[in-house]
């Protein structure tokens, strides 16, 4: 979990969400579409991808982070058991093994 940080971008390692600096100085987050964050809002948004996309356990204390920088970012706080990813992961079906249908004798004559 890592964040690489320049004058101009910031990256996400793990989660791969970046953050752009524009022109005006304002900052734009991928995950956060219309939204322009200050350099240090930028750095808690991808903070907060990272953490989210390391699919903490809900007894994890790293909800207690996740909320804090939720809140920093006037978000609502998430649920450690309805949490999206936690929900595909956990809905991700493995696919069922081929059944074997038996096949009529044929007689060799």
């Amino acid at each position: 979990m890592g964040i690489r940080i320049t004058d101009t971008t910031m990256t996400a390692t793990r989660s791969g969400h970046t953050a752009t600096r524009g022109a005006n100085g304002r900052w734009s987050v991928t995950g956060h579409p219309g939204r322009a964050f200050t350099r240090n809002q930028a750095v808690t948004a991808l903070t907060l991808a990272e953490a989210l996309a390391t699919n903490p356990p809900p007894a994890d204390r790293m909800w207690w982070h996740i909320n804090d920088w939720r809140a920093e970012l006037d978000l609502p706080p998430l649920s450690p058991t309805t949490h999206p990813a936690r929900d595909a992961a956990s809905s991700a079906k493995t696919p069922a093994a081929p059944r074997h249908t038996p096949q009529p004798a044929t007689s060799t004559r």
